[in-house]
């Protein structure tokens, strides 16, 4: 292993967690399939063990998407407009997109690229409903 990889727990003496520093951030890697038993029914110690490692790590979100079922979400930075790529794989759906005030400010404004639709980010972020197996795009003026 690279040398600047620090083993954090072994299991018979091999490595199954280990963190490399990179820049200012890090690296946390686990050998172990950890999630898969919340996969199947959410607890929560391993909420609170996410939790932690994320404020640990000094980790915000971007977004939060509150959905009825599956949503994807991808955000990123297009000039000076915020892109927000909603993918809906299943039944029609409300879906509501909120974030920290930072990516997100009230009374930002904006069109859905599929649509058309104006839309204005309000103190509960912007409301919307997908159709079955939808896409939209929202572009948000900063």
């Amino acid at each position: 292993m690279p040398g600047d990889f620090e083993v954090l727990a072994e299991v018979a003496g091999q490595p199954v967690a280990g963190r490399r520093r990179i820049g200012r951030g890090q690296v946390i890697a686990l050998g172990s399939f950890i999630g898969q038993p919340y996969a199947d029914d959410a607890y929560q110690d391993f909420s609170s063990f996410i939790k932690t490692l994320l404020q640990a790590a000094d980790v915000r979100e971007s977004l939060r998407v509150e959905a009825e079922s599956l949503v994807f979400c991808h955000t990123g930075m297009a000039g000076d407009r915020r892109l927000v790529f909603l993918i809906n794989p299943g039944l029609q759906q409300t879906v509501r997109v909120g974030s920290w005030r930072a990516v997100l400010p009230v009374g930002t404004t904006g069109e859905d690229l599929i649509s058309g639709r104006q839309v204005r980010v309000s103190d509960d972020g912007v409301q919307m409903e997908l159709p079955k197996h939808g896409v939209t795009v929202l572009a948000l003026s900063s």
